[in-house]
């Protein structure tokens, strides 16, 4: 189910208690990778396929806010950063299975 389901519902924010920023989603270590990567996927897809349909300004605003082609990649960077620090696993590593998270998500969410 965590495929098909959209994390983002369109009527309100999808981060309302905290953490709700960015800042507190790296310091906390909150989201696994497949959930960044499926965050950062779905806030672009709204913004190429939801830019006519009126939304309320905080679900736009945090839509925008996590876009892979805007601050939501510049995040996943730093987010990747901090897990290779945590846990010693390299960069690169964690890329690749971050590529294959995105495929996933292409194959089975968008086609």
């Amino acid at each position: 189910d965590f495929t098909d389901q959209w994390f983002f519902g369109l009527a309100q924010p999808l981060f309302q208690t905290y953490p709700k920023g960015q800042d507190d989603i790296l310091k906390e270590r909150f989201l696994t990778v497949g959930e960044l990567c499926k965050i950062v996927d779905e806030a672009e897809w709204h913004y190429r396929n939801n830019r006519e349909n009126p939304l309320p300004d905080d679900v736009w605003i945090e839509i925008l806010t996590w876009r892979k082609n805007g601050p939501g990649g510049e995040f996943g960077i730093r987010y990747i950063e901090m897990i290779s620090e945590a846990t010693g696993v390299p960069v690169e590593r964690i890329g690749v299975y971050t590529a294959n998270e995105a495929r996933r998500l292409n194959i089975y969410k968008w086609s």
